[in-house]
Parts: structure tokens; sequence; C-alpha cells
């Protein structure tokens, strides 16, 4: 077992398969908050527990491993593969928190967000994508996203947003 922020040498190696044509998701990251999440105190379990962090995402490996990486936090989550298989879900408002990848199948993460804003469900939104760019980033933040982080992103900036998010809601 490895100390809380240090990375071993199999943490570092472990990568989801590259189901698209995106860069393999690394899960140095995962692993590290996980080892940490042992650590966490009860209090913040407790209080965590009640939130329900969200994550749709096309890609199943990315989903697993982000919904893994709630879980050692200590949030309630739950994945979805589609934007519509989400909006199908009639707990919608039970989201504290939303982590949605840009490009999807049916729906993107942008359009998601939009239709979510429109049904008066405005639920903090943190888009992430294989392919980040300036223009996407601006306009996510100008449309109300909490954040806008590239693929893979580092356990700490994910967690640092998604507390950004559970403070604006």
């Amino acid at each position: 077992m490895t100390s809380p922020g240090r990375n071993n040498n199999l943490s570092e190696r472990l990568v989801l398969p590259n189901r698209k044509s995106s860069p393999p998701v690394r899960l140095d990251s995962v692993c590290t908050a996980m080892t940490s999440a042992m650590f966490v105190s009860r209090q913040e379990v407790r209080l965590s527990t009640k939130t329900l962090i969200t994550v749709v995402d096309d890609d199943e490996g990315v989903r697993e491993a982000l919904t893994g990486l709630m879980r050692s936090r200590g949030y309630s989550t739950i994945g979805f593969a589609s934007a519509a298989e989400f909006l199908a879900e009639p707990n919608i408002r039970d989201t504290s928190c939303l982590i949605a990848d840009v490009h999807m199948p049916g729906m993107t993460g942008f359009e998601l967000h939009d239709r979510l804003v429109e049904e008066g469900h405005a639920i903090p939104t943190i888009l992430i994508t294989a392919f980040p760019n300036d223009s996407d980033r601006v306009r996510a933040l100008s449309d109300g996203v909490i954040d806008y982080l590239a693929k893979p992103c580092e356990a700490r900036t994910l967690l640092a947003s998604i507390q950004v998010a559970l403070e604006n809601s």
C-alpha cells in the first residue's frame, strides 16, 4: 500500500483502453485518490454521501474511473452512457454536480447543459474533453459551466472543481 499523495510505479502504468480516437485515460490520479480515501474523516464521508455526483460519458472506462473516484471520496454517484439516458432519469434534481463529456453521440455535453438550464435544472456542471480547445473553454465558462477540463484530468483538479460546484449549488 502506498501513502496518500505518492505515486508508485504500478499506478503510473495503469491506463484504460482507448475506445475512441481519444487519448487513453491514466489512472494514476484515480489510484492515488482512492488510496488516500481511506484517510477521509467520518464527518466528511457523512456529509458527502448526501451529495450525488452524476457522470455522463459514453466511454465506459472513463465513466467507471470517475464514479470510482467519487465513491472513494465518499460521494454517492451514478453514471450514464448518454445524455438521453440521464435526461430520462426521473430524479435529475437529486444531482448536486454533473460531470459530462463534451463529445458524445446524440447530444454533446454543451447541449446537455443547455437543455438542463432551459428545463429549470441549473445543475452545477463540469465538462471534460479529450479534445480541449480555447474557444470551447470560453463558450463553456460563459454558458455558466463550473469548469472545462482536459482528459485525462488530475484527480486533485477535478475534486477542486467539484468542491466549487457544490459551494455554488
